[in-house]
């Protein structure tokens, strides 16, 4: 493994920083010599990735196989990111989920180093798969689906992790939420002081007291069922986060958008992951801060100038008409910028591309004022 000459660092690193993504030479390359070793190990583990849209058997020996040596696998102290996702179609094959949890549980105590974190499964996720994890790991975002904040064990977990700033949850497809119960609420200082929450609208009836860390706030509702969407019921639910600046909207209906957009009066940014129409133009506070709006709809000039007319703060709209499509509308700009898909990573803040948007627009207003 040593025979080969030892050659200079700066070399070695830049054969390691052109083979990065290429997992099976970052493989191969770990057993050339120590040197290639110890550079090639971090970005080989630093990003590990289970992504299932069916029970793929050959994935989850794979997922046993990495877990059994995970305590004994240095690669593993540098993982920074790990995800597991599996979703499934009604007439799929029953699911391993013992086997899937006893193998992560035995993978999580080794994220020593683990930043973000995913864990997806159909049915109700146990959050005490998470307790493993080691209490200094720097956890800054977790993706937990099929869990609620019903559940203690997930708010012990968020209570031992100051450093949190992103998390998501999803309790939908199985119902563990009902509105009859009575909520067992958040106790202040129960919570890390989030950037970004990612939930379903039901389980904003766990907060009382105000979130004031939060950027943005991702709600959803539910495609079946119903949802409450008493207008003053909706009004007492986003009191705690009438600070935030970013709100992104799934399945919207429109009585909720009047109720919640009233209560947001810090807002600035607003992303409705659906198609817009008309009278939800109504819905938008006059009074608003609002500087960015994003919405699904055909090509629209038409939609673009109503907007900007019922929103004197607006700067941007970005229109999506498809998934490799957004049309990007300036304030004063007659013409339409077609903008590339939006492929960025996963756990960015959408909010931040819309920041940068909106002062680029600020920017080129100016200027053309100036001229």
């Amino acid at each position: 493994m040593d025979t080969i000459p030892k050659l200079p660092p700066e070399i070695l690193l830049a054969i390691v920083d052109e083979l990065a993504k290429d997992r099976k030479a970052l493989l191969t390359l770990i057993f050339v010599s120590h040197q290639f070793h110890s550079l090639a190990l971090q970005p080989l583990y630093s990003e590990i990735s289970f992504c299932m849209d069916w029970i793929d058997e050959s994935l989850i020996d794979k997922l046993g196989s990495l877990a059994r040596y995970a305590e004994s696998n240095p690669g593993m102290k540098l993982t920074a990111t790990f995800s597991f996702i599996l979703t499934l179609h009604d007439d799929d094959s029953p699911t391993p989920f013992v086997e899937i949890g006893d193998a992560i549980k035995l993978i999580v105590p080794s994220l020593v180093a683990v930043r973000r974190l995913c864990i997806f499964m159909p049915g109700s996720v146990d959050a005490r798969i998470l307790w493993p994890l080691a209490v200094g790991a720097p956890l800054t975002h977790l993706t937990i689906l099929e869990c609620s904040l019903q559940s203690e064990y997930l708010r012990h977990f968020l209570n031992s992790r100051p450093a949190l700033q992103s998390l998501r949850i999803d309790c939908f497809r199985y119902g563990t939420w009902r509105m009859n119960r009575i909520p067992n609420k958040l106790p202040a200082g129960s919570f890390p002081p989030l950037r970004s929450l990612s939930l379903p609208l039901r389980e904003l009836v766990y907060f009382e007291s105000p979130l004031r860390s939060l950027t943005n706030l991702d709600l959803s509702e539910s495609g079946y069922g119903s949802p409450e969407t008493n207008p003053e019921t909706l009004r007492q639910m986003i009191k705690p986060f009438a600070s935030v600046r970013a709100l992104s909207y799934r399945k919207a209906l429109l009585p909720s958008i009047t109720s919640i957009l009233s209560q947001l009066p810090n807002l600035e940014y607003l992303w409705l992951k659906q198609a817009f129409v008309m009278p939800m133009i109504a819905a938008l506070p006059s009074t608003s801060k609002l500087s960015y709006i994003r919405c699904g709809s055909p090509p629209n000039l038409n939609l673009g100038s109503a907007l900007f007319a019922a929103l004197q703060t607006l700067m941007v709209v970005d229109i999506t008409t498809s998934p490799d499509r957004i049309y990007r509308m300036y304030r004063g700009v007659d013409n339409l910028d077609l903008l590339p898909s939006d492929h960025s990573d996963e756990w960015d803040g959408w909010w931040e591309r819309a920041e940068r948007a909106v002062s680029n627009a600020k920017y080129s207003v100016l200027g053309i004022s100036r001229v």
